[in-house]
């Protein structure tokens, strides 16, 4: 989802799918680079959502909430 209040979709392409990408910006041929990144920043995604709920837990846990 976009950062500001804009509906523009290339402000966040990772969150398209590749055909939709494509068709967007209109680069065929470029696919296999946006698949790669959008991988990529999905996985790094996935890690900082883990490292922020382990955060969260060891901070109630020092705290005793």
């Amino acid at each position: 989802m976009p950062c500001s209040g804009s509906r523009n979709p290339l402000e966040s392409p990772w969150l398209l799918e590749g055909e939709t990408f494509q068709r967007r910006v209109g680069q065929v041929g470029k696919l296999s680079a946006y698949e790669a990144g959008r991988e990529e920043t999905a996985a790094l995604t996935a890690q900082i959502v883990r490292l922020e709920a382990e955060i969260d837990e060891r901070v109630r846990a020092l705290y005793g909430v």
